[in-house]
Protein backbone atom coordinates (compact mmCIF):
# COMPACT_ATOMS: atom_id res chain seq x y z
CA UNK A 1 0.00 0.00 0.00
CA UNK A 2 1.37 3.17 -1.02
CA UNK A 3 2.37 5.61 2.08
CA UNK A 4 -0.25 8.36 0.68
CA UNK A 5 -3.34 5.38 1.12
CA UNK A 6 -1.83 4.16 4.36
CA UNK A 7 -1.98 7.72 5.81
CA UNK A 8 -5.60 8.04 4.28
CA UNK A 9 -6.78 4.30 5.86
CA UNK A 10 -5.19 5.24 9.00
CA UNK A 11 -7.20 8.44 8.97
CA UNK A 12 -10.08 6.16 8.47
CA UNK A 13 -9.37 3.61 10.97
CA UNK A 14 -9.00 6.42 13.63
CA UNK A 15 -12.26 8.31 12.89
CA UNK A 16 -13.90 4.56 12.83
CA UNK A 17 -12.89 4.46 16.26
CA UNK A 18 -13.69 7.34 17.51
CA UNK A 19 -16.74 7.63 16.69
CA UNK A 20 -17.48 3.98 18.34
CA UNK A 21 -15.80 4.59 21.34
CA UNK A 22 -17.35 8.05 21.60
CA UNK A 23 -20.98 5.89 21.09
CA UNK A 24 -19.73 3.48 23.79
CA UNK A 25 -20.04 0.30 21.55
CA UNK A 26 -17.38 -2.40 21.40
CA UNK A 27 -15.65 -3.70 18.47
CA UNK A 28 -18.19 -6.59 18.97
CA UNK A 29 -21.28 -4.65 19.65
CA UNK A 30 -20.21 -2.73 16.42
CA UNK A 31 -19.46 -5.90 14.65
CA UNK A 32 -22.75 -7.16 15.28
CA UNK A 33 -24.89 -4.21 13.90
CA UNK A 34 -22.69 -4.19 10.38
CA UNK A 35 -22.76 -8.08 10.55
CA UNK A 36 -19.07 -8.48 10.61
CA UNK A 37 -16.72 -10.50 12.34
CA UNK A 38 -15.27 -7.59 15.21
CA UNK A 39 -11.53 -8.87 14.35
CA UNK A 40 -12.76 -6.85 10.96
CA UNK A 41 -13.32 -4.03 13.18
CA UNK A 42 -10.42 -3.78 15.09
CA UNK A 43 -8.02 -4.54 11.41
CA UNK A 44 -9.91 -1.62 10.19
CA UNK A 45 -9.06 0.32 13.02
CA UNK A 46 -5.56 -0.38 13.25
CA UNK A 47 -5.67 0.20 8.89
CA UNK A 48 -4.52 -3.50 8.84
CA UNK A 49 -7.11 -4.26 6.35
CA UNK A 50 -9.29 -1.95 4.23
CA UNK A 51 -12.82 -2.15 3.15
Amino acid sequence: MANQDRSRWSQFGAEVQRLRASSGMTQRQLAGRLTMHYTMIGKLERAERTP
